[in-house]
């Protein structure tokens, strides 16, 4: 299991004294445990550990398939209670499901599976159609993975 976290804190805050913190992880969906590493991250904040990972673990298998890394925003308020922003997944962890190795160098994408994609960023990105190809037609070209048309 991946996960990768960073404590975001205001100046302004700490310059007040606040106690509101944001913790940001990406998490692979449905995959939430206690282990060495989200223990001690939570631990550290008197979040019950068991009970993040039910909540984390039933709310994301609702929205993504199982396995996929989505960004997750943790906003501890001073009354230790929290609250959890499932945000949707990094297009590169998106568009892996859909990729065909042939061999180790040669990766495709079929060509309806990548405009089923498309419109599926836009509407997550809440950008158009075309501004979302450019960027998925760049990051194709970068990574060299040809389209196929069946």
């Amino acid at each position: 299991m991946k996960i990768t976290s960073r404590i975001i804190l205001s100046e302004d805050k700490l310059k007040k004294g606040v106690k509101d913190v944001t913790l940001k992880m990406i998490l692979p969906v449905g995959e939430a445990k206690n282990n060495s590493i989200l223990g001690p991250l939570l631990g550290q904040h008197q979040i019950n550990i068991m009970s993040f990972c039910n909540e984390f673990n039933n709310k994301s298998v609702l929205k993504y398939q199982l396995g996929v890394l989505v960004p997750v925003f943790v906003n501890l308020k001073k009354d230790k209670t929290y609250t959890l922003d499932i945000r949707y997944p990094y297009f590169s962890s998106f568009l892996e499901q859909f990729l065909v190795r042939e061999s180790s160098s040669s990766i495709y994408i079929v060509a309806e599976k990548l405009f089923d994609i498309i419109k599926i960023f836009s509407f997550f990105q809440k950008q158009s159609l075309i501004s979302v190809s450019y960027y998925v037609f760049g990051y194709l070209s970068s990574y060299n993975i040809r389209i196929k048309i069946r």
